[in-house]
């Protein structure tokens, strides 16, 4: 049994089978919640680092006083993540790190090496995930679900999680927020994009656009409701919760 107070990080995804899982568990409550966050081990879903690289050597980014960090590809994803964890009050105690990219989940673990935590990932970047975590000399099988290593997954992006789950007109509404409504009417009437659905429409222009991604992200993240926000979301949130109050137990 992992060490509770040992070396240990973990990353979020959010696929359908985890949907089903996430369902049925605490996570709705946690949401839901305007005290602490859960206080249950977080051995139960961290990853032991029993082998570390060289580069796990490197000081760790952030305040050392966040002893728990939750990992995300880009900037956009940090914005929603901190948004939540603001929301529960606990912003203070976890540190939100973009990796710039999947690819580099391996040298990111290195650097957090020793603080518990949570992230997330696309479906189809599941090979980095799990080869940084072999690196560490966690054993997984071929196919091998990675939830019970703390790791959810997004089937496509956050981005597309958060349409699918708002729906077309809020992101809309959100869109005319940042002051984009009128570009994407022009945008959804170009040839290649005039007979797509919505929410492909809203997909693609949503990454187009310097900034548009993390102003649109903000946006997104206010109009989240316990019940429409997203299973990789509400686990992220739910588990780094429960290692603050593990930690501070």
């Amino acid at each position: 049994m992992p060490d509770p107070d040992g070396p240990s990080i973990a990353t979020t995804t959010c696929s359908s089978a985890v949907r089903e899982e996430a369902a049925g568990s605490s996570i709705t409550a946690v949401m839901l919640a305007t005290g602490a966050g859960p206080t249950a081990p977080h051995r139960a879903n961290s990853v032991d680092l029993v082998r570390r690289s060289p580069q796990d050597r490197t000081v760790p980014p952030g305040d050392p006083s966040q002893s728990v960090v939750v990992l995300v590809e880009g900037e956009s994803d940090a914005v929603v993540v901190r948004h939540l964890l603001a929301a529960q009050d606990a912003l203070d105690a976890v540190a939100v790190l973009p990796m710039g990219g999947i690819t580099n989940v391996d040298r990111w673990l290195a650097r957090t090496a020793g603080r518990a935590g949570a992230g997330l990932y696309d479906a189809a970047e599941r090979r980095f995930v799990t080869r940084a975590l072999r690196r560490r000399g966690v054993r997984l099988e071929p196919g091998a679900s990675l939830v019970e290593h703390g790791f959810f997954e997004c089937d496509a992006d956050l981005e597309d999680e958060l349409i699918r789950a708002l729906g077309p007109a809020q992101v809309v509404e959100a869109l005319d927020a940042i002051g984009d409504g009128a570009r994407f009417e022009t945008f959804v009437h170009q040839p290649q994009w005039r007979d797509r659905p919505i929410g492909d429409q809203l997909h693609r222009f949503a990454g187009s656009g310097s900034g548009r991604k993390a102003l649109l992200a903000e946006q997104l993240a206010r109009r989240l409701t316990p019940a429409t926000t997203p299973a990789p979301l509400s686990g992220v949130v739910a588990h780094a919760l429960a290692l603050v109050g593990a930690r501070t137990a």
